[in-house]
């Protein structure tokens, strides 16, 4: 897990995977509160889970940054979600958006 090539092809993945979200203008959608934003609690709790049952998980200090990066991006996005869905609580005269695009 920590040659080079490895280290390499995931920072790749990473670029790629940004870059096209920047271009389609997905990274937007993170940031608004949509209900489907929540399922991204599954990725969020795979990257922690190592760390919450203290597992021991050597990673190389080259990979931290984008796991980082998008732990950063999934928290926002359910954080804005559950945002919108308490607020969407409290005034039950309008209801919840549906996710059209």
């Amino acid at each position: 897990m920590t040659s080079l090539t490895n280290i390499s092809l995931e920072w790749l993945t990473f670029l790629i995977a940004t870059l096209i979200m920047v271009l389609s203008k997905d990274i937007v959608r993170f940031f608004k509160p949509f209900l489907s934003n929540l399922i991204l609690v599954i990725p969020a709790g795979t990257m922690l889970v190592s760390t919450i049952i203290l597992f021991r998980l050597v990673v190389p200090v080259w990979l931290v940054p984008p796991h980082l990066c998008c732990l950063l991006v999934f928290s926002a996005a359910i954080l804005i979600a559950l945002w919108g869905v308490v607020n969407r609580s409290l005034k039950p005269e309008t209801a919840y958006k549906q996710d059209a695009p």
